[in-house]
């Protein structure tokens, strides 16, 4: 018997988490994604045409009303949605999602200690089960309007041609990114988005700083920021930042990875995943082996990626676990990485 495909939905990581260790005390469910928003909601779901979606009423980006009224209009799929907001606005809410095509709306499961199932917990696998075998059909609604997250239509056919630039860097960052912004001109056809690990608070200052001496804005990126060309986008600390689909930025605050939140790996892995060979990644000056594994994501999914000279690096740790892995294009100097960037971006 096949097993029950489920795309799990919700903002929070740590829901995310309790409600997949829940389906997986089921041999009969299988995970198959998970989103923090409603505009990725959708994008996977034609993507992995789940058998169900559990799925959170209020995100980032694009809400769960929202969310639903597109899927149920272009990709119909049974929707249980899990929401802490009954007990605070009780059944209207309910109603709206019912009526936007949603199955069912529960409180958010609550995780039982031990390999065991607690009644609750075989309430909502049963409740699960049952949904996914429901012959849902296109509602019309979600076709009759453009949602308002959703981008203009001229925006929608030049989306292939959005390019991004993703940096890691560390001990030595903040001097090399100052020299290679001063390299750049203000109408980069591209954001960037770095992550360079430095003491908590500081991040802040540093775009203010960087900011202050560059052609390019610079500013410390902000949770659900849409990404703008011309713009770099420094990662606050105490979070993961990541991008998504939908070119806005995402927080998370999973565990460090090698000590760091944020994590240049995560943040480029997040690139790769969205934006291909339409990303190109950079690896500074810095301590330890962060961004390598991130920006091999990104040479693989055939974006292009530059990394620091020993010559004019103060720590040649990260380019050079970069370069070892094999991920790295051009080994430059930090005198030609503005100008590699921009060849590189011409070429996208």
């Amino acid at each position: 018997m096949s097993r029950i495909r489920v795309l799990v939905v919700d903002d929070s990581p740590l829901i995310r988490e309790i409600i997949i260790k829940i389906l997986e005390k089921d041999p009969e469910f299988s995970v198959v994604g998970q989103a923090e928003d409603g505009s990725e909601a959708v994008r996977l779901t034609q993507n992995i045409r789940p058998d169900l979606i559990i799925m959170d009423l209020y995100m980032p980006v694009m809400d769960g009303f929202q969310a639903i009224e597109k899927i149920m209009a272009y990709h119909p799929t049974p929707i249980l949605v899990a929401t802490t907001a009954l007990a605070r606005e009780g059944k209207s809410i309910s109603f709206r999602a019912l009526e936007l095509g949603a199955l069912e709306v529960i409180d958010k499961p609550v995780l039982s200690p031990g390999p065991g199932l607690s009644p609750k917990e075989t309430d909502f696998l049963f409740l699960a089960k049952m949904l996914s075998r429901v012959k849902v059909i296109s509602h019309l609604r979600g076709k009759l309007k453009r949602l308002p997250s959703e981008p203009p239509a001229e925006e929608s056919r030049d989306a292939d041609q959005f390019k991004i630039v993703a940096v890691a860097a560390s001990t030595g960052g903040p001097k090399a990114l100052l020299h290679i912004l001063r390299g750049l001109p203000e109408n980069l056809p591209a954001p960037i988005v770095v992550v360079q690990h430095i003491s908590e608070g500081f991040s802040s200052g540093l775009a203010s700083w960087l900011n202050h001496e560059a052609k390019l804005k610079v500013k410390e990126g902000a949770k659900g920021e849409e990404l703008r060309p011309g713009t770099m986008y420094i990662a606050p600390t105490g979070f993961h930042m990541l991008v998504n689909s939908s070119r806005r930025i995402v927080f998370n605050s999973d565990p460090p990875l090698m000590s760091h939140r944020p994590a240049g790996t995560f943040l480029l892995k997040s690139v790769a995943e969205c934006f291909g060979p339409r990303a190109l990644g950079v690896i500074l000056s810095g301590m330890g082996s962060d961004g390598a594994e991130g920006i091999l994501e990104i040479k693989r999914r055939g974006g292009k990626t530059i990394a620091q000279a020993e010559s004019d690096c103060v720590v040649f740790g990260m380019p050079k676990a970069a370069i070892e892995l094999g991920a790295v294009d051009k080994v430059l100097p930090l005198d030609l990485i503005a100008g590699e960037i921009q060849k590189m971006l011409g070429e996208m």
